[in-house]
């Protein structure tokens, strides 16, 4: 207790929070490998299939097998949600036991490296938790795929692009934000303050000339993130069919469905990575400018900030909301 006691609480919760992360994501994953059905005991989640079953016209609720379907599609989904959950629980894992071998061996204790760099935990944090669901989502829809694998497969007369799935657009404002980023840090080492001000979640701070390093390592894990992020949902694209059902066209109908909900939902991760970073570099080249007359650099900065927040939430909108719908060629957009 002496020793708890003697750590900075910020630091504390920091240490603590992706071993709580990774505990409840095991706790979750073994309730969904336990669960039977979601008919009558998940109202929230049957509600979300019915209602992506009939945007995709898999079936009608005048159907009689239609509660049954719900339940089919549900069951057939779940080796890939419970891998998804286990994966970012290991990964959540390995980065809170890697970071803590790291720390101990460079500073000799815990918290050494946490007080030294505070975002470089946030970094490695993102990092861990990209890689996990990356790896999730593949591992996810190949123990899908094996799962149908004694039913009777079809494919496609044409090959299938992302931009079935998801429109252009998306890319295209992630690249002009990774843009804008990159030219902001650019600007900001050539015109800003010769001074950067860390301050650390232990509550100390330190100045420090700015390096490259320093102010390249934000954009460097955008691109990084977001590549690791376009190569998964390239992945969950050229996977072979699913064949859920017994009659093509409906099988087919409901196999766009969930392709098209899973890279939704990676889509959705990149946008909230991309405003995390960006808060974070914020913070980072906001004492720069506090040294600096630079107009246009303090109304960039402030249009990082804002930009930020508006990217976490539209990327929680996109994963929670959207199911899918983003403009591509056979998911089209949502409300249409």
């Amino acid at each position: 207790m002496t020793i708890l006691s003697s750590i900075p609480y910020g630091v504390l919760s920091f240490l603590l929070l992706p071993l709580l992360l990774a505990l409840f994501m095991f706790a979750f994953g073994f309730y969904l490998v336990r669960r039977r059905s979601i008919i009558g005991k998940s109202v929230w989640e049957e509600q979300i299939w019915r209602r992506d079953l009939l945007v995709w016209q898999v079936s009608t609720p005048e159907s009689d097998s239609f509660p049954q379907l719900i339940q089919d599609i549900a069951q057939y989904w779940k080796p890939a949600s419970v891998t998804l959950v286990f994966s970012i629980g290991i990964a959540l894992l390995l980065f809170s036991v890697s970071w803590n071998v790291l720390s101990l061996l460079v500073t000799g204790t815990f918290t050494g490296l946490l007080e030294q760099n505070g975002n470089l935990i946030t970094l490695g944090f993102v990092l861990f938790v990209i890689l996990g669901y990356g790896c999730g989502t593949i591992l996810g829809m190949w123990r899908v795929r094996r799962h149908g694998h004694d039913r009777m497969a079809f494919g496609d007369l044409r090959q299938r692009r992302l931009t079935d799935y998801r429109s252009i657009i998306f890319p295209c404002i992630l690249i002009v934000l990774i843009a804008f980023i990159v030219i902001l840090t650019l600007f900001t080492a050539l015109y800003g303050g010769s001074t950067l001000h860390i301050q650390f979640v232990s509550g100390k701070s330190i100045d420090q000339p700015k390096s490259p390093w320093l102010l390249g390592a934000v954009p460097a894990f955008m691109l990084l993130s977001v590549g690791i992020l376009e190569v998964c949902m390239t992945r969950v694209v050229v996977f072979s069919r699913i064949p859920i059902m017994v009659n093509p066209v409906i099988a087919r109908r409901a196999d766009d469905m969930l392709r098209a909900i899973e890279i939704g939902m990676l889509t959705g991760i990149e946008f909230f990575t991309l405003g995390t970073l960006m808060q974070v570099q914020f913070r980072l080249l906001v004492p720069l400018s506090s040294t600096s007359h630079t107009a246009i650099l303090e109304i960039a900065l402030t249009l990082t900030f804002l930009l930020g927040g508006l990217l976490v939430f539209f990327g929680i909108s996109i994963t929670g909301f959207f199911r899918g719908r983003l403009g591509g060629k056979v998911s089209g957009w949502i409300g249409r």
